[in-house]
């Protein structure tokens, strides 16, 4: 049986975690050219704990939400708050 992974839904989550992790280190980069030690290291230390949300996202992601197919059966999974019967 063959799998197939939510893989866009991954490339997004990164995306949107990712773009603050640039912005908040161009922010340190920013902080330390001006001579300010401590808020350059309060961006880069923003920057850095915004890392972790983007990976774990993904790997929920990448974990739950999948198409599996072969020998004449297909399973999807899909994780929902939504319980239809």
């Amino acid at each position: 049986m063959k799998t197939l992974h939510a893989k866009n839904a991954i490339i997004l989550n990164m995306i949107y975690a990712g773009l603050p992790f640039v912005i908040f280190l161009l922010f340190s980069i920013n902080e330390f050219r001006e001579g300010d030690i401590h808020g350059g290291a309060f961006w880069v230390l923003c920057s850095i704990l915004i890392v972790p949300f983007g990976v774990f996202g993904g790997i929920r992601i990448y974990r739950t939400h999948w198409i599996k197919y072969g020998d004449g059966k297909v399973t999807i999974r899909r994780v929902s708050k939504d319980c239809i019967n």
